[in-house]
């Protein structure tokens, strides 16, 4: 008896009784057939993780959670032809405050809700919000155009109507012209847009022929409740 079971321990399988075998031939198909699904699963899930890192794959809204949260530093610069003007800014939920600066003039305001000041002598006096073309302090109306954005040949743009649709009061039919918004973001969070608008404010005013507005963002939920300034 001792001596079967250490010839049955000794015993070595070769890769030929592996091969002919029907038994093992069998385990060996659904072995080669498990490792090629684990690899496609694997492949999958690398190819999701790598979303947020390429902006022609992932819905444009992805990544927009930190934004929401109203707690962030921005850098807004808007391009009007060779004109260029730049707010430095930091908001934490309903308030704001930011320096808007060209070339030749720098300002202060405060943004606490729907009201905004602009600061004067030590003073803080009603005022309207600083920007050109459309609101780009509302979150809402970024939302708003990120959601009208289109893609092709992995190139974002937006079109001449549904930029009208979002900013204009009122109905109206305009050209088709496209404008160009560029995504960046950093571990799945959008960090910068960039929204080319030249073909559209070419239909709305004769002011500007190249306008380009950019929002960057950073320092996520790291802003410090902001003082009432009034």
């Amino acid at each position: 008896m001792d001596e079967d079971n250490k010839v049955n321990k000794d015993k070595k399988f070769s890769i030929k009784e592996l091969i002919y075998n029907k038994r093992y031939r069998s385990i060996l198909i659904l072995f080669f057939y498990a490792i090629v699904f684990i690899v496609l699963i694997s492949l999958l899930n690398s190819n999701r993780s790598n979303v947020g890192d390429k902006s022609n794959n992932y819905s444009v809204l992805e990544g927009f959670d930190l934004i929401y949260n109203n707690n962030f530093a921005y850098k807004y610069t808007v391009t009007l032809d060779d004109k260029i003007i730049v707010y430095d800014g930091k908001k934490n939920n309903n308030r704001e405050v930011l320096l808007v600066s060209d070339s030749v003039n720098e300002k202060s305001y405060y943004i606490n809700g729907n009201d905004v000041f602009i600061k004067e002598d030590n003073n803080y006096i009603k005022s309207n919000k600083p920007y050109f073309v459309f609101d780009f302090f509302d979150t809402k109306i970024i939302e708003a155009l990120m959601r009208r954005c289109n893609t092709q040949n992995e190139e974002y743009y937006i079109d001449n109507q549904s930029l009208n649709d979002v900013l204009s009061d009122y109905d109206r039919k305009v050209d088709s012209g496209k404008n160009n918004v560029l995504i960046e973001y950093r571990n799945n969070y959008i960090t910068k847009i960039s929204f080319d608008l030249s073909n559209y404010v070419k239909i709305t005013t004769n002011d500007y022929d190249n306008v380009t507005i950019t929002l960057e963002y950073y320092d996520f939920n790291l802003i410090d409740e902001i003082d009432d300034l009034l």
